[in-house]
């Protein structure tokens, strides 16, 4: 994989930056800040849950010689932060969220992040001999590059089934669909009782349609122990592949899904509100229900699978924390996240789970899950770990956006009621557009590097 190689995206992002680096650096000189002081962006959904500003008032007391300062993510960080190295007047020492599957590439290959082995070894906070070796293994290849490690992890999202156990129980279902075939048939029972009920508004189960993982992804993951070629692309020209086409359209013509499996419906809105009685989701979005609807109507559970047996697609990706290359007091910052993600940190890791995001540490699960009464609201997480456990790496590439942007473009077109584009056709459409996005992205791209 070539250095010169990136997303559209972050070619966008990174635009301004190798065209005008000086616009950059004047907006980060009116930034302001300590010299003394530890600087570490975060998007503000992770803020919203994670307690991150808590923990940075809590290692301050510690060592208020070189205080934590967390903040949300400014517009255009990438920009500025390009423009500061170049200038060698960078003011952050890490940013986040780095998504693994999506990120961790294309940072590293931007020359942004750098590798925190040494900087891991030499901290002297609680939790940091254990640190690494506490991860659940397949956390510790999701952050690894090359045999360096990124990314502090410091949560980890799971592609899930949730289901409206009332809604479900009313149906004459009482358990969660072990199979593709058990969740069609258990749906299929759901909408017969809402069109009994004239809940016309209503549906048996629904895609998020935004993200390829959540949807198409998931189900082709289920089907497959070989997800991806060995170029790490999807394999999109599979047997699994037309049939995971096929299952989705079956759904969403027997009208258990909104229309196309929900498109230009906020489908998560109508989970939390009840308007949907099954959702495949990010884990979270199960804890977002089980709050407005109630924690004795909503259970998360695996995502079913072609024959019941666990399958290694990736429904699974973390949620990271990088440390900048030329970033200043890079061991303080690194010294702060272990402090306050480490597995040591009960506070940190209550916080995780009650958000219905998994802990990333082994020990966090056999020491606190399975312990502490009043997680039992979450005790599922024990069983999405197994499955994560058999579960593929995402490629370390940047190939996900480009075939996400692909599949945006055409699965409309296929799964409308009056398409009669066969699986065949969609494939070969998805795959000349993102071999058109990839092409556009390798001739557009200039090669960006920090002195």
């Amino acid at each position: 994989m070539s250095p010169k190689t990136l997303t559209r995206r972050d070619f966008l992002k990174i635009l301004t930056a190798s065209m005008g680096g000086m616009l950059a650096v004047s907006c980060s000189d009116a930034l302001g800040g300590s010299p003394n002081t530890v600087r570490i962006m975060v998007d503000s959904w992770a803020l919203s849950y994670a307690p991150f500003k808590a923990m940075a008032d809590a290692f301050n007391k510690i060592h208020p010689e070189t205080p934590v300062k967390v903040e949300a993510s400014p517009g255009g960080w990438m920009t500025k932060v390009v423009g500061q190295m170049r200038s060698n007047k960078l003011q952050w020492s890490g940013a986040g969220v780095m998504s693994t599957f999506n990120d961790l590439a294309s940072w590293i290959q931007l020359g942004l992040i750098q590798p925190v082995d040494d900087y891991i070894t030499a901290s002297q906070e609680p939790g940091a001999s254990t640190f690494i070796n506490d991860l659940l293994p397949v956390v510790k290849e999701d952050n690894a590059y090359e045999g360096k490690f990124y990314g502090f992890p410091f949560s980890l999202e799971n592609i899930t089934y949730q289901w409206n156990t009332e809604t479900f129980g009313k149906a004459g279902v009482a358990n969660a669909p072990k199979t593709l075939q058990e969740l069609y048939d258990y749906s299929l029972a759901v909408k017969e009782y809402l069109n009994s009920q004239a809940s016309k508004d209503s549906f048996a189960f629904g895609f998020d349609m935004g993200h390829l993982n959540r949807n198409l992804g998931a189900v082709f993951f289920s089907m497959t122990d070989q997800p991806y070629t060995e170029d790490g692309w999807f394999r999109w020209d599979s047997d699994e592949m037309r049939a995971a086409l096929s299952y989705m359209r079956k759904l969403s013509r027997a009208g258990i899904t909104p229309p196309n499996c929900g498109e230009g419906l906020e489908i998560v809105d109508m989970w939390t509100r009840g308007r949907l009685a099954g959702l495949y989701s990010p884990s979270s979005r199960g804890v977002w229900a089980q709050k407005s609807i109630g924690f004795d109507k909503v259970v998360t559970s695996q995502t079913p699978t072609i024959d019941g047996k666990p399958h290694s697609g990736s429904n699974y990706w973390c949620n990271s924390i990088s440390i900048f290359n030329k970033a200043p007091l890079p061991q303080q910052a690194v010294d702060f996240l272990i402090f306050a993600i480490g597995p040591q940190n009960q506070d940190w890791q209550k916080a995780i789970i009650q958000a219905g995001t998994s802990p990333v540490f082994g020990s966090v699960y056999s020491d606190l899950l399975a312990s502490d009464s009043s997680l039992a609201p979450y005790i599922w997480m024990q069983e999405l770990r197994d499955r994560v456990a058999v579960s593929a790496p995402s490629p370390k590439n940047y190939y996900y956006q480009i075939q996400n942007e692909a599949w945006n473009q055409h699965w409309a077109s296929y799964l409308k009621d009056s398409s009669t584009l066969s699986e065949d056709d969609l494939i070969q459409n998805v795959l000349k557009t993102a071999q058109e996005i990839h092409q556009q992205a390798l001739q557009s791209i200039p090669t960006l590097t920090v002195p």
